[in-house]
């Protein structure tokens, strides 16, 4: 009898460390699937920020490549003008302009 009941026990652990065994397993598989899914958007994540950066990089080039024939005509108007800002009128102060219909009609 109590030989018995002890099969019935170790019978009943038996079995619910197998369930126990089969749900580890599959949350190993799930882990692992996570783990494959995230270190694939991680490297795609990663291309496409390089992508981006080599992208950003030809950007900059071209703008600064844009920049510079408009820097150098810049500097050699200041140098005609020997860094002296022109005025549109003779008495005109700088930072100041004509309303538009005053400089198509004058006065």
């Amino acid at each position: 009898m109590i030989a018995t009941r002890l099969d019935e026990i170790v019978r009943d652990y038996m079995h619910e460390l197998g369930a126990l065994r089969e749900e580890l397993g599959a949350e190993r598989a799930r882990r692992e699937m996570a783990e494959t899914t995230l270190r694939e958007g991680m490297a795609e994540e990663q291309r496409r920020r390089e992508e981006a950066e080599r992208e950003r990089d030809d950007l900059r080039r071209e703008l600064y490549a844009l920049r510079e024939p408009r820097q150098s005509s810049e500097t050699g108007e200041e140098q005609q003008g020997r860094g002296q800002p022109r005025s549109e009128a003779p008495g005109a102060q700088r930072g100041t302009r004509r309303p538009w219909w005053r400089r198509v009609f004058g006065g």
